[in-house]
């Protein structure tokens, strides 16, 4: 797990060489997913997830470990990142009221369901940093690691359908209903 986290603060370095506040959040070690290990040699390691970090945490940690795994160039930095990113599966961890769960990092790196469980106390004792654009990053990383469709003509030449489709007007505005093969009005259900 420690050289996970090396390698996210070493790409978000390169990244963001300004952005101290998400610095500091990769700076706790107890922002990182837990890794647990297989039952054998040949069970892949399991990542718990938090149950109190936010989505957008979770996706700058995500979106840090694809760009380290794609700019691997080295066969023996592959085959050690394979083993450590490697995990078979995720779940989500469970923590029992604020045990466990790092202190004093912006409000929005917490998920907002968790904090909401928590009363006043609690919330106050694990964090009263003011939130930062942790939400502006997360969505610019997820551009940077997807896919996006393509804005250009498609396939058959034509541009792709982004827009959805028009909303045909009732033949009879009165009841709101199309004619049905019947030649009765049915009902319009969306």
């Amino acid at each position: 797990m420690y050289q996970i986290c090396e390698n996210r603060c070493a790409m978000a370095g390169k990244l963001y060489p300004k952005n101290h506040q998400l610095a500091v959040v990769l700076a706790v070690k107890d922002t990182h997913s837990n890794i647990e290990e297989g039952a054998s040699a040949s069970v892949q390691p399991t990542r718990i997830l938090p149950v109190w970090q936010s989505d957008s945490l979770t996706t700058i940690l995500h979106g840090l470990d694809k760009m380290v795994l794609a700019q691997a160039q080295h066969h023996k930095t592959k085959s050690v990142n394979d083993n450590v990113y490697g995990c078979f599966k995720s779940s989500h961890g469970h923590t029992k009221g604020i045990n466990g769960v790092p202190r004093n990092l912006h409000t929005n790196c917490y998920s907002n369901a968790w904090r909401n469980w928590l009363c006043k106390f609690k919330q106050d004792t694990v964090s009263q940093v003011p939130p930062f654009n942790i939400e502006d990053l997360a969505k610019g990383m997820e551009s940077l690691v997807t896919l996006n469709p393509q804005s250009g003509p498609g396939p058959t030449g034509s541009a792709p359908n982004l827009a959805p489709a028009p909303q045909a007007s009732p033949a009879n505005p009165q009841t709101g209903g199309q004619p049905g093969p019947s030649g009765t009005i049915s009902m319009h259900v969306d």
